[in-house]
């Protein structure tokens, strides 16, 4: 009987002491591992942060009177040689100073999946290039998505811009890369304009 309890005891022991062997080394995460993830979410920061293509959008007019109509355009123009499968893009502007009309996708691109303008001072609209090669845009290449039409209401300085990831998540402009399908980073070139009375 009390070689029972012994061997009970010693067999006890070796458990624990096995669990707690588990709990230190097995679960608990290594050094090395932890500096490997460190990395990694290191190298997608500077991924996410570095642009490779830039969005503007611009005018022929800075200078606009109040009750005529403008045409605003957004342009990509690439920082390396790429192609795009399409973009979703929302333009933010001052519902109560801009009135925003006619949204068209640039010359030689196709029909707008969708269009809309939304009475909160936002124009959205979706371009899908269908063809294999997607859009191709060479280095420094510019090239006109959409544009659209905005009547300024009062006097006054304005900035018209795009909706990004950090204004607004649901609707945030991207951009798809062709074949990859990645979200491209870029950055925005916001539009200044400043409202005269005729």
């Amino acid at each position: 009987m009390i070689k029972n309890k012994k061997i009970f005891f010693i067999l006890l022991v070796i458990i624990i002491i096995v669990v707690i062997y588990e709990v230190i080394v097995l679960i608990k995460p290594s050094k090395k591992n932890t500096i490997v993830l460190q990395e990694e979410t290191k190298k997608q920061e500077e991924v996410v942060g570095k642009a490779e293509v830039v969005l503007k959008i611009k005018t022929n007019e800075t200078k606009m009177v109040v009750g005529k109509q403008y045409f605003v355009t957004v342009s990509v123009t690439a920082l390396r040689d790429i192609a795009i499968d399409g973009a979703d893009m929302f333009v933010k502007f001052d519902p109560i100073v801009f009135k925003a009309s006619d949204v068209k996708q640039g010359l030689g691109l196709p029909n707008l999946v969708y269009k809309k303008i939304k009475d909160t001072g936002l124009v959205a609209a979706g371009l899908y290039i269908t063809e294999k090669a997607g859009l191709v845009l060479k280095a420094n290449e510019e090239k006109d998505l959409i544009s659209f039409q905005i009547e300024p209401k009062e006097k006054g300085k304005y900035v018209i811009s795009l909706n990004t990831k950090q204004d607004d998540p649901q609707y945030s402009t991207t951009i798809a890369e062709t074949q990859t399908a990645k979200v491209i980073p870029f950055k925005v070139e916001k539009l200044n304009v400043n409202v005269l009375v005729n």
